[in-house]
């Protein structure tokens, strides 16, 4: 008993010709349950999400029991779960896999015990906790964070770019990122990282480009494929701003994809900086009709047009309080300030956004 038996049939005919069949085998006794086609609900758990395991289990008899067993550790299985008949030969958990820390590994595999006591375990099998939608916050814009060659947090690096840490070429903190453009295929030269947005909201995305050579330029990614760098300014830094607006709670990529022109030869240096992701839904409500700026985008002087104007005071898109600004027949001087967008509040009461470039 419980034992496979193999055979082949051999033939020879009158003129001494021989031929076999292929091996053929049959057992003898109680095969054990077969499990196949095992499956999670849902099939990338994310950390507020319990987990559901299904197979099919099959036996030549009938199925006594099926048992789910998962652990943390992967060696030590003491955590069980019954499993019990969906449809047909489809098993389901009883109840589920607890929801999981972010991060956290769970490694699971299934013992079925057909009814002459045969068991069978199927091979170990594992998924790893990702955030849960509407989890993602932009980090790292500044480039300040690195693990090996790789910022932290921009997790879409793509063979087509070289990255690495710049210290001398810098448009604010102590880092930037080096990127070496190194192939002709756009699909294959991306850094990004996933954030999320809610309803009605406004987003502003700025990222600053440093260029080297006219043979190449940058696109910002905010949702989709927005503006590009200009490849004509060269040794300095480059304001690529972008304001999204979203219909529905999403979770989007954000980033920057660098693109060949013609004179490329196979490798173009870009220094970027400054990547900014800023809620601006607040300020958008503020502004009022009763004042205008102008010119918007500007370099060095804005105007400031409407009723009389008695103070004003210029804060960063995240509020910071930047300069108190002396008028002059109604123009304010930015020339000193770092490309990028800025809310000029004035009266005290009216804020209106702007753009250095």
């Amino acid at each position: 008993e419980n034992t496979t038996v193999y055979y082949q049939v051999q033939a020879t005919d009158d003129g001494s010709v021989t031929a076999q069949s292929v091996e053929l085998s049959y057992f003898i006794g109680n095969l054990p349950p077969s499990i196949s086609a095992i499956l999670l609900n849902p099939t990338a758990p994310n950390e507020t999400q319990t987990v559901e395991v299904s197979a099919t289990i099959t036996d030549d008899g009938t199925i006594a029991t099926a048992e789910l067993k998962w652990s943390l550790d992967g060696i030590t299985f003491d955590n069980t779960i019954n499993m019990i008949v969906s449809t047909g030969d489809t098993y389901v958990t009883e109840t589920q896999i607890p929801a999981q820390t972010v991060g956290t590994t769970v490694y699971y595999h299934i013992v079925a015990t057909d009814n002459d006591a045969v068991s069978f375990s199927s091979d170990t099998l594992e998924y790893t906790t990702v955030l849960a939608p509407g989890s993602f916050v932009f980090q790292n814009g500044g480039f300040e964070l690195w693990t090996g060659t790789t910022p932290d947090f921009w997790t879409t690096i793509d063979v087509g770019i070289e990255i690495s840490e710049e210290t001398t070429i810098i448009y604010e903190g102590a880092k930037s990122a080096r990127i070496n453009l190194i192939t002709d295929a756009q699909a294959n030269a991306d850094i990004r990282q996933t954030v999320s947005v809610s309803a009605g909201h406004s987003y502003n995305f700025d990222v600053m480009v440093y260029q080297t050579d006219t043979f190449a330029r940058a696109r910002l990614f905010a949702g989709d494929f927005q503006g590009y760098s200009d490849p004509m300014i060269l040794g300095e830094w480059q304001l690529i701003s972008y304001n999204y607006f979203a219909d529905i709670d999403a979770d989007i990529e954000v980033g920057l994809r660098f693109y060949d022109r013609p004179g490329f030869t196979g490798s173009s240096i870009f220094y970027i900086d400054g990547f900014t992701m800023n809620d601006i839904t607040n300020v958008n409500s503020l502004e009022t009709n009763d004042l205008n700026i102008y010119p918007n985008p500007a370099n060095n002087i804005i105007n400031i047009e409407g009723k009389e104007v008695k103070s004003a005071e210029i804060f960063s898109i995240t509020g910071q309080s930047v300069k108190i600004v002396s008028l002059l027949n109604n123009q304010v001087d930015i020339s000193n300030l770092k490309q990028g967008m800025y809310i000029l509040k004035i009266n005290g009461t009216n804020s209106l956004r702007f753009i250095k470039e």
